[in-house]
């Protein structure tokens, strides 16, 4: 196994190990989101019926942001002041994301784009607007 498909393993793993944490996190204060969240963490979007469509993008990357608003979330569900921070995770995610140069650095922006805008819908359904708020922000962010 080359080194990089290590690094790509071990970055999943990192991946599966905050969604858990984050969902465990999330459990503590709202099951709904929790189940919700779990939904995410069993069934990968091509089992759940996403458009197949998707331009080619840095699946990892794109988990890995979406963990770490997951987790601005639930401290801005707690009433913390999470935009300083937000905003600098953000910066950090644009600039990962076009490091990858070519259409892949586009498409990873497009994608996590869409699924930040996906989340902020379903805060948006369970009536939790400090959560949608978040991952509104974030997805205006990857645009700006």
């Amino acid at each position: 196994m080359r080194l990089a498909e290590l690094l790509r393993h071990l970055a999943d793993a990192c991946v599966q190990l905050e969604q858990q944490r984050a969902l465990a996190i999330v459990a503590l204060f709202d099951p709904v989101q929790a189940a919700a969240s779990l939904q995410w963490v069993l069934y990968p979007r091509h089992r759940q019926g996403a458009d197949m469509s998707e331009p080619l993008h840095d699946e990892a990357l794109v988990n890995l942001y979406l963990e770490r608003i997951s987790a601005l979330s639930v401290s801005a569900f707690d009433g913390a002041d999470v935009s300083g921070e937000l905003d600098a995770v953000m910066r950090e995610a644009v600039t990962k994301c076009q490091a990858a140069g070519g259409p892949q650095a586009q498409g990873t922006l497009t994608v996590l784009a869409t699924r930040l805008r996906e989340h902020a819908d379903a805060a948006e359904r369970e009536d939790q607007p400090l959560v949608r708020d978040t991952f509104r922000r974030a997805a205006e962010l990857v645009r700006t």
